[in-house]
């Protein structure tokens, strides 16, 4: 089992982004320390982006927060993009969760979701 943790970053150059990288696993056991995390770094960036490229494990609650998180963005008008996706660890979890489609939620106007395409 792989130590989790959620490394808060503000690159340079970019005062309004913030980006959240998670390591190990993104489950229900960590779940309210990553609502948390989102939360405040939506509280204080325009745009917030999610690496999941070191996660080693993920269930539906993770999958769920990145759901959430996106639809927090759009609610406030705000952007948010999720990088590290290309794992076999990410995709089995998706696809385990039934999480690809073909079209977005109803609100996804800027078609941004991420399991239709909107991954960076």
């Amino acid at each position: 089992m792989a130590d989790f943790t959620i490394k808060r970053s503000k690159p340079k150059g970019a005062s309004k982004t913030r980006v959240l990288s998670v390591s190990g696993e993104m489950t229900i056991q960590h779940a309210n320390e990553i609502k948390s995390a989102l939360l405040a770094a939506f509280a204080e960036a325009e745009h917030l982006s999610l690496d999941l490229g070191k996660v080693t494990e993920f269930d539906l609650a993770g999958m769920q927060l990145i759901c959430s998180a996106h639809r927090a963005a759009y609610t406030t008008k705000k952007e948010f993009t999720v990088t590290g996706t290309g794992s076999e660890v990410f995709k089995a979890a998706a696809l385990a969760a039934g999480l690809p489609r073909h079209i977005g939620c109803a609100e996804d106007v800027n078609k941004t979701c991420i399991w239709v395409g909107g991954v960076e």
